[in-house]
Parts: C-alpha cells; sequence; structure tokens
C-alpha cells in the first residue's frame, strides 16, 4: 500500500477541481467569475481547515507521546524532527504561493479596492502571462519556478517519509504536483491535439487565463501542498481523521449566458464541497433538464427570450434531508444574423456563371443547419456553410432564400451579362490591338483576351478558344480570301484584313458558350 486513502475532504477538493477544470473550458463572464472566486475561497477554506487538523493531530501526537512516557525515546525524536521538517518545507512552498498570488492581484488584477475585492478579476491576462510564463512567453516566468519548487517538494516528501514505511512508493505516494500536459494521464481528450498536449504546465495553467481563474488554480495547488502535508505526516507517525464536509451550495454554470434566436442554453447544475462517500441522494430541479451523471446535472433547451435561470438540489447531507437552491443566472437571447459572403462578386452576379458564397450566422455556430432556395437561378451546391448558382440567360436579378433555425433572410443580387472578350493579334508572341494593324507581310495568330475585371472575379468562367471561320484580304473593292499565311505573303501597305471568328466561352463545368465579339475584326496594314 502506497498511502492512506483519500479522505472525505480529500475527495471534496477532488470533485472542486473537477468543477474548476470545466469552468476553465466555459466562456468567461461575470457569472463565472464568480464561480472561480467562490470555488478558491472554498479551496483556502478547505486549506485552512486542513491546517488547523494537523495542529491538532500533532498536539495529539506529543499527547499521547507523553503520556506513554516516549517522549525521549529516539523513535519518537526522529518522528518529531521529520514532521517539523515536513512543517517548515511546507511553510517555504505555500509562501512562495502567497507572493505569487499577491503579485498576480496587484500586477494583474489591479489591487484591491475598499471594501477588498478585486478591482479587475475578470481580466488581467497579458499581464499575468507575462508574470508567470515571462515576456513574450520566454518560459523565465514565476509559472516555471512555481513548477520546479512544487515538483522537488513531493520529491523531497517523498524521501523523507520513506525512512519510515519501508514499503511506500514516494513516486506514487507523492507524484509531482505540476506536469506538463503530455505527462498527465487524465489529459486523454487531448489525443491528437497537439497544441494543447505540447502546453508545459505554465502554458496549461495561466495562458489566456483571467486573474479569478489563475487565483482557483493557486488555491487547488495550495491544496494539493496541504494535503501532501497531511499525508506525509500521518505516514511518519501522526494520526489524521478528518472532518466530514458540512459547507455545501448548489451552484449552475451555462457554456454561454447569451445565445442566438434558435439556439440552445446548456450548462451544468451541481453540488460543491460533497464527497462520494455520502449518500447524498440527489435530486435536482431546473428548467432543461436532460439527465444526471457523476452527481452533474445537465442542462439544455431552447430559449424564447431572454431570462432567468434557477435551479434546487434536494439530498441527504450530513444525514438529513437538505434543499439547496443556486442563485439566478440570466440569459440573453441576441438577434441572429445570416451572412452570405463572396467579397469579390457581391452584390453582382453573371447570367450563367457559377457562383459560390459562404454562408454563416456567427450567433448561432456550428448548429445553424440552413435551406436554400433561389429565382432565376438554378442552386447548383448546399452545404451547411455554403451554397452555390447558376444565374439565369435573361435574369436581371437573383432572390437567394436562406431559412433555417427558426430564421428567414433573402439576399438580392443584381445579374449583368458577361462582358465580351477581345480579340487580339499574337505576333512574335506579343499580344496586339487589332486596330493597331499589322505590318506588310508579317503573319500573325489570334488570342482572346477576357474582359479584365470578370477574369479577376471568375477566372474559372473567363476562358476562351476560338476558330476562323472567314478571312478576307481587302483593297478597295478587291477582295482575296485564303489563310493567314497565304494572304500576308501578298499583303500591302493600304490593305486590311477582314476576320470573321466564332468565340467560345468555357465555363468552369467544361461546356462550350457561345460569346458576342465583333464581327468582323477589322486589321489595317501598314
Amino acid at each position: 500500500m502506497a498511502g492512506p486513502k483519500e479522505s472525505p475532504r480529500q475527495q471534496m477538493i477532488n470533485l472542486m477541481y473537477l468543477v474548476l477544470t470545466a469552468l476553465l473550458a466555459l466562456q468567461v463572464s461575470s457569472s463565472i467569475i464568480d464561480k472561480f472566486l467562490y470555488i478558491k475561497r472554498s479551496l483556502d477554506a478547505s486549506a485552512e481547515d486542513t491546517e488547523a487538523d494537523i495542529v491538532e493531530y500533532i498536539k495529539g501526537f506529543k499527547e499521547d507521546a507523553e503520556k506513554e512516557k516516549m517522549t525521549e525515546t529516539e523513535e519518537y525524536k526522529k518522528k518529531l524532527a521529520a514532521i517539523e521538517q515536513v512543517r517548515s518545507m511546507t511553510k517555504t512552498k505555500l509562501e512562495i504561493l502567497s507572493k505569487i498570488e499577491n503579485d498576480i492581484i496587484d500586477k494583474a488584477g489591479g489591487g484591491r479596492d475598499e471594501n477588498g475585492k478585486i478591482k479587475n478579476a475578470g481580466g488581467g491576462e497579458t499581464q499575468i502571462e507575462e508574470l508567470m510564463l515571462g515576456p513574450a512567453n520566454s518560459k523565465s516566468g514565476e509559472g516555471y519556478r512555481l513548477q520546479r519548487e512544487m515538483n522537488l517538494y513531493a520529491q523531497e516528501l517523498g524521501k523523507i517519509v520513506a525512512g519510515f514505511k519501508k514499503d511506500i512508493k514516494p513516486e506514487v505516494a507523492f507524484p509531482a504536483l505540476c506536469l506538463d500536459n503530455k505527462d498527465r494521464k487524465d489529459l486523454v481528450k487531448l489525443k491528437g491535439n497537439e497544441e494543447e498536449i505540447n502546453k508545459d504546465y505554465a502554458q496549461a495553467s495561466f495562458q489566456a487565463t483571467p486573474v479569478a481563474a489563475a487565483l482557483a488554480v493557486l488555491a487547488h495547488l495550495r491544496t494539493e501542498v496541504k494535503r501532501y502535508e497531511d499525508n506525509a505526516i500521518k505516514i511518519i507517525g501522526a494520526k489524521v481523521i478528518p472532518p466530514t464536509p458540512d459547507v455545501f451550495s448548489a451552484q449552475i454554470a451555462l457554456e454561454s449566458a447569451v445565445v442566438a434566436q434558435g439556439q440552445k442554453i446548456k450548462g451544468k447544475m451541481f453540488i460543491i464541497a460533497s464527497s462520494s462517500k455520502l449518500d447524498m441522494q440527489p435530486k435536482f430541479e431546473v428548467t432543461g433538464l436532460k439527465e444526471v451523471k457523476g452527481g452533474v446535472a445537465e442542462i439544455e433547451f431552447t430559449p424564447s427570450g431572454n431570462g432567468v435561470i434557477k435551479g434546487k438540489v434536494t439530498a441527504i447531507l450530513n444525514g438529513k434531508e437538505t434543499v439547496l437552491e443556486t442563485e439566478p443566472v440570466e440569459y440573453k437571447v441576441a438577434k441572429p444574423n445570416i451572412i452570405v459572403d463572396n467579397p469579390q462578386a457581391r452584390p453582382v452576379v453573371y447570367e450563367e456563371c457559377y457562383h459560390k458564397f459562404n454562408v454563416s450566422c456567427p450567433e448561432i455556430g456550428a448548429s445553424f443547419a440552413p435551406n436554400f432556395s433561389a429565382t432565376n437561378a438554378q442552386i447548383v451546391e448546399r452545404s451547411s456553410n455554403s451554397v452555390a448558382f447558376i444565374p439565369s440567360k435573361g435574369a436581371k436579378t437573383v432572390d437567394l432564400t436562406v431559412q433555417g433555425n427558426g430564421l428567414k433572410d433573402v439576399k438580392q443580387f443584381n445579374v449583368r451579362k458577361v462582358p465580351s472578350p477581345e480579340p487580339v493579334m499574337v505576333i512574335g508572341g506579343v499580344e496586339v490591338p487589332a486596330e493597331k494593324g499589322v505590318k506588310a507581310r508579317i503573319p500573325f495568330t489570334f488570342k482572346i483576351r477576357p474582359n479584365e475585371e470578370f477574369a479577376s472575379i471568375l477566372p474559372n468562367e473567363a476562358r476562351y478558344e476560338y476558330q476562323i471561320n472567314r478571312i478576307k484580304l481587302v483593297k478597295g473593292t478587291q477582295e482575296l480570301a485564303g489563310d493567314i499565311n497565304s494572304l500576308a505573303s501578298k499583303s500591302e501597305p493600304g490593305t486590311r484584313y477582314e476576320v470573321s471568328l466564332s468565340v467560345y466561352r468555357i465555363n468552369s463545368r467544361g461546356q462550350r458558350v457561345l460569346a458576342t465579339v465583333k464581327d468582323p475584326v477589322i486589321i489595317p496594314v501598314r
């Protein structure tokens, strides 16, 4: 057996730490900040209770030794010296924690007001990162010193108690207090999330963390230090009998206190300062009660407007039925905004061309599930976050209707005709406009240049090919027909080419669409 079993108080602390971890994952609001401060006060009170118990236990240890006339024995002196060493080490580590806590309150929290409240309990993330991680996350901050000191404390305790209990495994009884995420076996959920699993202790505990949450983390560490001290003294020889928790409260924590119309309110309801060894038989009563897992009630419902949620828990506490009521938690329903976004095309689209738009409702988020319909256009693709349509030939406007989660919005787009491309000559690899002409006896080819604005908006719709239907070399009333090479050898200054072209636009679906171009193309010979 590596060490003593967990006391009811320690099981209470474990439950509170689970709540702290859950709150850290929720959106930070004023109500969540209050929960962090509440947990900090509860953890601090538990640490103080443990300290009072330890004092009483050591007093009883000494009194028992006096009654048994063992105060002069080597065994007693050895145990007493070890206990005092543990006490001294613990005091040093707690002083480090207290200094860091004061620095956070002063440097990140703006100190305390005349009522003793922290001025900026919900902010200070930047200052905390600089203090705990070091400037520019240089890993030189107090968080790294704290990790070294606390892990060294665990190692030193293990060495001390190993001299009193031969079969103890110090690394099991007193594991490192401040682990990096990659070393924490409980973080199974982070597998595959490299960014999170590669965070060290300081980053995981204090990065992007408001003052109240950072203080709650330190408060939990303080209770762990006291627990290690308590366990060490037990192993050395002092009998510790912790009392049963006798202060309880019910709490509600919402994932977000502001939701969009059609979005669900989600949260949890739970008892603070409870013990799994107590037969509490809790009964939860709250709006939107979904299920109860591990003593925590999950809440989920769709609100029709702003409101307040409040619940109560009926449980057997200290042998009697007790009703615990939560404080009311306000929530708000925000008016959502459907966004159909394509900055290049909005609000103009081109007939018979493929247009794709991103669709979102930021207030609802990933749960937004829209349906689409359109007038004067064919919808060719649709998903939960995008829609693509092709305006009909001859359409002047397209009305796109987006419906979902009880919402409806109509977005209107003006429709343009696809602008005509420009046939240009290519002479020696150089593009030359037709009106500039060509020198006598110089052959040429053609290239179809798309409208610049149209090509920049819809490059996949602006590809062209052509075929020459007829080409003539004209001088006065005389006309010669043939191909470019044969006619070029007969061209002279003052003559002109008249070229009839069929131009086709190759759209994004690979279809050939006849394009309108000037006919014929006149090219003077210079």
